[in-house]
Order: C-alpha cells, then sequence, then structure tokens
C-alpha cells in the first residue's frame, strides 16, 4: 500500500468514529495532534478510535485532539479533510424552510 493510500485508510478509518462529516466543524493539526471541532461529542466512538492503529491515544480539550505523531498528522489531516469535504458533498441537501 503506498504512503497516501494508508493516510487515507487512516483518516477513513477515524471519521466514522468521530460521528462522520456533519459532525465534524473544524480541523485542524498542530505537530502531534488532529484537532476537530465536533458538534455532538457524544458521537465519538472513543474506545474503537483509540484501536485505530495510528491513533496513539486522544485528548479532549476546547478540540477534540487525536494524538497521531509527529509527520503522520501532517500526512492525515489533508486526507481527513479531503474526506469531510467528500461526506459535506454526499450529505442530502437541507430542506429549504418554508417561506413565511
Amino acid at each position: 500500500m503506498s504512503e497516501e493510500n494508508k493516510h487515507r485508510v487512516t483518516a477513513a478509518a477515524i471519521l466514522p468514529l468521530v460521528g462522520g462529516a456533519a459532525n465534524v466543524t473544524s480541523v485542524a493539526h498542530c505537530m502531534t495532534r488532529l484537532r476537530l471541532g465536533l458538534r455532538d461529542r457524544s458521537l465519538v466512538q472513543e474506545e474503537a478510535l483509540k484501536a485505530v492503529p495510528a491513533v496513539m491515544g486522544v485528548v479532549e480539550d476546547d478540540t477534540y485532539q487525536i494524538v497521531l505523531g509527529p509527520g503522520t498528522v501532517n500526512r492525515v489531516t489533508p486526507e481527513f479533510e479531503a474526506l469531510v469535504e467528500e461526506g459535506r458533498a454526499d450529505a442530502p441537501a437541507e430542506p429549504a424552510a418554508p417561506a413565511a
């Protein structure tokens, strides 16, 4: 498996475990952590997330932080962002509010 595919697989494993694309409000990273803003933290499947091979741990703070380690986080984050965007594009459009 190529490096790019490996990182996309990791991102694809993480996304449903944090509640899917609709639950992600922001994505950022630092040296070691993927930092996520989440609409509803109760949707996070934390034990399953910790079992993902690339995940070294999680930290709950202002953002939900997934520890991936230096180097890895730099490669997983763009793949994760792409999957979130794809998930939002595939989601059904919100129905328009009825005119008053």
